[in-house]
């Protein structure tokens, strides 16, 4: 799709997870900063910034987002059609309806609606723990320090790939 991704060392003192924006080729850039070492957070971080290139840089190739997902802020319409999109990107509504939605309660729960969409259960667990506002929920499963490691070069620096 010629979107290029961006992975950042975190940038202390902000609370910044994501960007996404039209580089000078004119073609999409994404980053994420990695600040939360967990699967949960990369994937979600991921689907939120190519959720903004799909609905509103095609639209305006002007536009940047820098994302604080934790922000106390009341989100913008854009940022909540990004979130959206990225929950029903990552978990099809049927399937989450189906399982229950944020109201499953056991590790078999969540690892057999993993197993039904093709995703990995942090994904599932991660969203749990966001709908709920309760982030001591599943932390066996949001795949915590997993993430960092497997860009090489991250310590680094910056890495594109």
């Amino acid at each position: 799709s010629g979107i290029a991704l961006v992975i950042l060392n975190y940038l202390p003192g902000t609370h910044l997870d994501g960007a996404a924006m039209v580089g000078l080729s004119g073609k999409p850039v994404v980053a994420v900063t990695l600040r939360h070492d967990r699967l949960d957070n990369f994937w979600f971080t991921l689907a939120h910034e190519l959720a903004h290139v799909v609905l509103h840089l095609t639209k305006d190739a002007t536009a940047c987002f820098l994302d604080d997902l934790e922000s106390d802020i009341p989100k913008s319409q854009k940022e909540k059609e990004a979130d959206r999109l990225a929950a029903d990107s990552l978990i099809p509504p049927r399937e989450w309806n189906r399982a229950g939605g944020p109201d499953m309660a056991s590790d078999v729960q969540v690892r057999n609606l993993a197993s039904r969409v093709h995703i990995h259960p942090a994904i599932v667990a991660g969203r749990i723990r966001f709908e709920k506002d309760s982030y001591h929920l599943f932390s066996n499963l949001v795949g915590s320090r997993l993430i960092r490691k497997l860009f090489t070069t991250y310590q680094s620096g910056l890495v594109v790939t």
